[in-house]
């Protein structure tokens, strides 16, 4: 208990209070993000609906095809220089709380950055050999 007979979470309400108070109305609070689901391999531009089970991305959620991942990144993030997992997928039924393609539908902006296949082979050769989870 604080001194007044608050309870702790009253404390806690009261502070809430007073600090909404002073965010300006104008300001957006955040709700979750999630991936945006890009729609092309970044390298050949292959489509890569929401389902695809070929889409492969890094942890900054650079995406691209597993056959590019496999024969042409050698699993070499060319942006990060990070490695690639196999990207989620999405629900497209609303099977609990609102999460799915629906509510948040896919990305549909594409990136098409093809690869210079020279200037990444230099930038594998130099950190190839260390796992991705330690790089």
């Amino acid at each position: 208990m604080r001194s007044g007979g608050d309870t702790t979470m009253d404390y806690a309400l009261t502070t809430i209070r007073h600090f909404r108070k002073q965010i300006p109305k104008t300001t957006v609070i955040a709700r979750w993000t999630m991936l945006e689901l890009r729609p092309t391999c970044e390298h050949c531009n292959k489509a890569l609906p929401p389902e695809s089970l070929e889409a492969r991305i890094c942890t900054y959620e650079c995406t691209f095809c597993a056959t590019c991942v496999e024969n042409v990144l050698e699993n070499v993030c060319p942006n990060c220089g990070g490695g690639f997992v196999p990207r989620p997928i999405r629900p497209s039924n609303n099977w609990k709380g609102d999460n799915f393609l629906g509510k948040d539908p896919a990305g549909t902006k594409v990136k098409h950055r093809p690869v210079d296949p020279a200037a990444h082979a230099l930038f594998v050769a130099s950190i190839k050999t260390i796992p991705p989870e330690k790089r």
